[in-house]
């Protein structure tokens, strides 16, 4: 079996990783693990001897590399050895294959490596990050894996609370789950906003809501004071970008739901919004028009994949993007 996993946020394609080896071990429990970086000096020489030595008690194996596309070298390197291979696979191995990039950025550092991988790997999949509904789905997986339940209004707290990052959500999952186990006497087993209150930290460090407040208010000059003063203190740029295109998430879903004129009173159950989170952003939602929110959320989007792609300034994208917004 062979399977390529690759994605632009390492927590999501480690989970993916992390998935698989755990239903593989389910159904060959002796499993030879052997885990290979390929970004290290005697890297390439151990996915060589991995591929190539075989049990004399046909036991199984499962193999997990990473960094194939480290350089050139290295790539033919793998490219060479995986064709090879495929001319006489051994079926008791299971050969996992992990990049923590996109395809695109993949394709543009190693094409025939990439090509080769795609159509050779019957498993072979992009991994993006859980958002929205998925996510929420997958929190509530994780408490019940634990015995605990939890309402989908507070999964959707939790999940603002965690800036709708699935490893940060994954951390705080995991210390409620041990706050609510504490007291094995304890019959509430439901995680409650009051739960949330007492132990999740939020990862909104900056004031997002200040930084719309300003932009739709049209206030360029507190806009940029804003951004100014999270970079100086050390914010990180993609972090500030990541909520930003958050925040315009949002507007968005409240905007189009206030042009087709549904109350107030429904906005929470329709937009799946905590209705703190529909609180804060209403009126802003009010100040602007749905194109112009739908033009800046594509600006957003598109310099998020420029910048993760090495081909945008983010900090100087960020200034003029609140200047002219």
């Amino acid at each position: 079996m062979f399977h390529f996993f690759y994605g632009q946020e390492n927590f999501s394609v480690k989970e993916a990783v992390k998935k698989k080896t755990a239903d593989f071990l389910k159904t060959a429990p002796g499993l030879i693990i052997e885990k290979i970086d390929l970004n290290q000096e005697e890297g390439i020489k151990s996915l060589k001897d991995a591929l190539e030595t075989r049990s004399i008690f046909n036991e199984g194996k499962l193999i997990l590399a990473n960094a194939l596309f480290v350089n050139s070298r290295t790539q033919e390197a793998v490219l060479e050895i995986l064709k090879k291979y495929f001319k006489n696979p051994e079926k008791n191995f299971c050969l996992i294959l992990y990049e923590y990039s996109s395809g695109l950025e993949l394709n543009k550092k190693g094409k025939a490596l990439f090509r080769f991988l795609s159509q050779n790997a019957p498993k072979s999949k992009e991994i993006l990050p859980l958002k929205d509904s998925a996510l929420e789905k997958w929190c509530i997986e994780e408490f019940g894996n634990a015995g605990l339940k939890i309402q989908t209004p507070t999964v959707r707290k939790l999940i603002f609370l965690t800036s709708q990052s699935q490893e940060k959500t994954k951390n705080e999952i995991a210390k409620l789950i041990a706050y609510k186990n504490f007291d094995s006497q304890s019959k509430n087993k439901e995680v409650g906003e009051a739960d949330l209150d007492k132990i999740v930290t939020p990862e909104v460090v900056l004031n997002n809501f200040d930084l719309t407040d300003a932009m739709a208010s049209k206030n360029h000059r507190k806009a940029i004071l804003l951004l100014d003063q999270y970079l100086s203190e050390g914010e990180d740029p993609n972090a500030i970008l990541g909520l930003v295109i958050y925040q315009f998430r949002v507007l968005l879903r409240i905007k189009s739901l206030i042009k087709k004129a549904v109350p107030y009173s429904q906005l929470a159950g329709l937009s799946k919004l905590h209705p703190f989170v529909i609180r804060k952003n209403y009126e802003n939602a009010r100040k602007f028009e749905l194109e112009d929110l739908k033009s800046m959320y594509q600006e957003l989007c598109d310099a998020d994949i420029n910048a993760k792609n090495g081909a945008l300034n983010l900090p100087d994208f960020l200034f003029s993007f609140l200047m002219k917004n």
